[in-house]
């Protein structure tokens, strides 16, 4: 995945060389119904992926897939698929996948304070973690 270097305000100045530009990154969650092994973007066939794939490539900078087993994904990461959920997982898996996603956005993004996030994805993915981890490196949330 390519990482973001150097973050501007709007009157263009850099913050920092880890600080990312006032950037609004989208996590898509994954869904059940699969492909076979594609670019991860094209493996969720799903209508509700589909749907949310189509507004994420007009409006945002950057977008990425939160899967249940890979964590976090490039788009046109080959993938091949697999049959894992969140929402049957224990408490402590769900914590422990959330961990894991916000280390993978750190080592993606850099520094994540004052990057915007939204997510689009069930509680399973939000509610464990990955919102309050964000929240806690002082990213902003997005409704």
């Amino acid at each position: 995945m390519t990482r973001l270097s150097s973050r501007r305000t709007p009157g263009g100045a850099a913050h920092g060389a880890n600080a990312v530009s006032a950037v609004r990154v989208v996590l898509v969650g994954c869904v059940k119904q699969k492909a076979g092994a594609l670019a991860a973007e094209d493996l969720y066939t799903w209508p509700l992926f589909r749907s949310r794939r189509a507004y994420v490539r007009t409006s945002c900078d950057r977008w990425l897939i939160l899967s249940t087993k890979h964590g976090l994904v490039h788009p046109s990461e080959i993938i091949a698929p697999y049959d894992e959920t969140l929402t049957t997982a224990s408490t402590t898996a769900r914590w422990t996948w959330s961990a894991r996603v916000l280390s993978a956005l750190a080592a993606e993004l850099g520094d994540l304070e004052g990057i915007t996030f939204q997510i689009h994805a069930g509680a399973a993915y939000r509610d464990l973690g990955l919102v309050d981890g964000l929240v806690g490196v002082a990213a902003r949330m997005w409704a």
